[in-house]
């Protein structure tokens, strides 16, 4: 990707150890950093000086690399790296990825760059499976940061976006400035600028007004980890947007890399939630982030019945209450794509990217989606919201609705 017309990645590998672009100074300027130990590697994800689960994947992966090649203790440094951030099933993906080659450093640097450009191959595997979704000046909602920014060179949910742009059909992208730490403010206006498409910055609380008022065609999230049945957890506030979108009947995207499948927990319940300091919420900060862009601030917006009654049932438990609803993945068996359809009261999706272009199969992410409870939680920089099933399983629904036709065939 783009960084003053120049291509960019956001990490990488050099003889005085791991580079990184430093999200927190972005985007008033873009600063360099360096790890020079796996010390250094996890502190800098722990101050989010890089962030992003496929991202933290990647700089895990070469931090694992850097210790054996510093000479440090590997399974110490494995240790370190695996407590900085508990949601993103990526930063397991990318260690486990390197201790396989253990204990030949050469064989290890070269696991973490095979890492790396796997995890490149997935994100526009991603951006070519979504980009069929797109017509010409699609409006797209997107929430936080899920760009090149925090997946390496493409990104998952602006992936399509960017496809889209270089294929001439001028997408637009409503971005939310995503509280408390205003990555989409920050960092997602900040990549639409560097790569030249259209969008506007709206304050988070103003997501639903436009979905409402029919502004928005399709919603796309990153994900910071998939469970097994497809319960997917994502910055908070994503949960929002997908029941202002599954009220409108406007289409919910989950895009997201393999690496980001943990086949080894079972449902949502499972999925560790993060809980970020306190500070981040009572601070305020001071600069204007995202000051060149175009910003849109509604001043009230009205309410009106949904245009069909939502199949939900609440429950107290959670910070929130919740919602529950049954359906099943549909994805063709031989299918060489990424977009598995949920049938259900709504439509909602999946897209999944591989290094070797093919899709997640049925098997990984399970047949069946039933119950979902939902559980949200008050301070939490990462996951937006767990899925989790709850009670007796729900039959699968008897006939799925119509599959958009911006699904090529052999994907649906």
């Amino acid at each position: 990707m783009k960084v003053e017309g120049r291509e960019t990645r956001a990490v990488w590998w050099s003889e005085d150890g791991v580079r990184y672009i430093d999200q927190r100074s972005l985007p008033l300027r873009v600063e360099v950093g360096v790890a020079r130990s796996a010390e250094e590697v996890a502190r800098a994800i722990e101050e989010m000086a890089v962030r992003g689960a496929p991202l933290i994947g990647v700089f895990a992966a070469y931090g694992l690399a850097l210790a054996v090649h510093r000479g440090e203790d590997p399974e110490a440094a494995r240790r370190r790296l695996s407590r900085t951030r508990p949601t993103a099933i990526n930063l397991w993906s990318g260690l486990e990825a390197v201790r396989a080659a253990a204990p030949d450093p050469a064989a290890m640097l070269e696991a973490a760059r095979a890492f790396d450009e796997a995890e490149v191959a997935a994100a526009e595997a991603i951006g070519t499976h979504g980009l069929a979704l797109f017509r010409r000046g699609t409006r797209v909602l997107t929430h936080c940061n899920a760009g090149w920014l925090a997946v390496q060179d493409w990104g998952t949910a602006l992936a399509p976006v960017y496809k889209a742009a270089r294929a001439g059909l001028e997408p637009f992208v409503w971005v939310s400035e995503t509280r408390p730490r205003l990555q989409g403010a920050r960092l997602t206006a900040w990549e639409l600028r560097q790569e030249g498409v259209a969008h506007t910055l709206i304050a988070d609380s103003a997501a639903a007004h436009l979905i409402q008022r029919g502004q928005v065609d399709l919603v796309l999230t990153g994900a910071d980890r998939i469970a097994a049945n497809g319960d997917a957890a994502n910055k908070i506030g994503t949960y929002a947007r997908a029941l202002a979108a599954r009220a409108h009947g406007v289409p919910f995207y989950v895009a997201a890399p393999l690496s980001s499948i943990d086949r080894g927990t079972a449902t949502g319940h499972d999925i560790p939630i993060e809980e970020r300091p306190a500070a981040e919420v009572l601070t305020v900060e001071t600069s204007r982030p995202a000051s060149s862009s175009p910003a849109s601030s509604p001043r009230s917006g009205s309410w009106r019945r949904p245009r069909r009654r939502s199949r939900t049932r609440s429950s107290a438990r959670g910070a929130g209450g919740g919602e529950r609803c049954a359906g099943h993945f549909r994805s063709g068996a031989g299918a060489r794509g990424g977009v598995h359809h949920m049938t259900g009261p709504r439509d909602w999706y999946i897209i999944i990217g591989t290094k070797d272009g093919s899709g997640a199969r049925d098997e990984l992410l399970g047949r069946t989606t039933r119950a979902l409870q939902v559980r949200n939680s008050c301070i939490a920089d990462t996951p937006a919201y767990s899925f989790r099933r709850r009670g007796p399983a729900a039959p699968p629904c008897r006939s799925a609705p119509s599959i958009p036709a911006a699904i090529p065939k052999e994907l649906r």
